[in-house]
């Protein structure tokens, strides 16, 4: 079973995921941090594999390949599965990038398996990344990123061991996330919908208080232009007769009595002419028994 597992760019840790049993173990994040050093000089392209003895605390080679930096050898035939205290590395060394791929196993007889493992984690690293993010990237700067896709990975090989190098375990698992992103997209677009719905009908009741309370305020103020202009008509009419009644005052007095009696005077003065005028016309005229008559003839 698979335990562990990080990717590494020759000293520099990307990603790594351990398991429940990894954690109940001694620390072999620390052993394998401290190994960094010895997996960079692997040469590119290549796999390994090899023992940690917690005992000695050295790191020896499985199987046929026996050689590499200070390792010792054991025969893969006599270490079966280990004890408690050994851990079986395994190691694929991409041919670009200088990154390392590494898993820690509790059994040294699925080799096959575990390198298929390594085969599906590198090829899923490089769809997520690209060579400029790798080439760049500091310690851990893919662990957010990647670290869940190990711990998917690792569960998958874990729970189908028999698999036939993990291919058709990796394409059931590549559905089934897809299926999962599908669904998760479409339960995400149906719960934007609906916010999107909510956000209308607040923004509509909103326009429709907004409306009711314009409509008020313009009936109030329309209220109060008519009663402005009211006021301003009777004004305007009041000084009109203000200055219509002072212009009458300035002339015929507070109580037109000069103009009453002028007009008086007037009347008077006709009726006196009148008088006159009637008084002149009889003096011309001859009447019968007038002295004057009687003195022309």
């Amino acid at each position: 079973m698979i335990i562990y597992a990080c990717v590494t760019r020759n000293e520099v840790l990307l990603a790594e995921h351990s398991t429940s049993a990894m954690e109940e173990s001694f620390n072999l994040v620390t052993v394998t941090q401290a190994l960094l050093k010895t997996f960079a000089d692997i040469p590119d392209g290549q796999r390994q594999s090899c023992v940690y003895k917690s005992t000695t605390g050295s790191l020896e080679p499985l199987g046929a390949n026996k050689t590499g930096p200070s390792w010792s050898s054991i025969d893969l035939e006599s270490s079966g599965r280990g004890p408690m205290q050994d851990f079986f590395y395994h190691l694929a060394k991409a041919p670009n990038y200088g990154v390392t791929y590494v898993c820690i196993s509790d059994d040294a007889r699925e080799l096959n398996h575990n390198f298929a493992f390594l085969a599906e984690l590198e090829s899923q690293f490089t769809k997520k990344f690209s060579k400029r993010q790798i080439l760049k990237a500091n310690a851990y700067a893919m662990e957010k990123k990647f670290s869940a896709k190990i711990g998917t990975v690792v569960h998958n090989y874990n729970t189908h061991p028999n698999a036939s190098g993990g291919t058709s375990a990796a394409a059931l698992t590549e559905k089934v996330e897809e299926v999962k992103n599908v669904v998760g997209d479409s339960i995400s677009t149906v719960l934007r919908r609906d916010e999107n719905v909510n956000d209308v009908l607040r923004s509509s009741k909103l326009l429709r208080q907004d409306s009711l309370i314009f409509k008020r305020t313009s009936q109030v103020v329309k209220r109060k232009s008519k009663n402005q202009l009211r006021l301003y008509n009777w004004g305007v009419a009041l000084l009109i007769m203000l200055g219509c009644y002072t212009v009458f005052a300035y002339m015929c007095g507070l109580e037109g009595q000069v103009c009453f009696e002028k007009m008086k005077n007037r009347s008077n003065s006709a009726n006196r002419n009148d008088e006159k005028s009637d008084d002149g016309g009889n003096n011309g005229q001859y009447y019968e028994g007038d002295g004057v008559a009687d003195d022309y003839y």
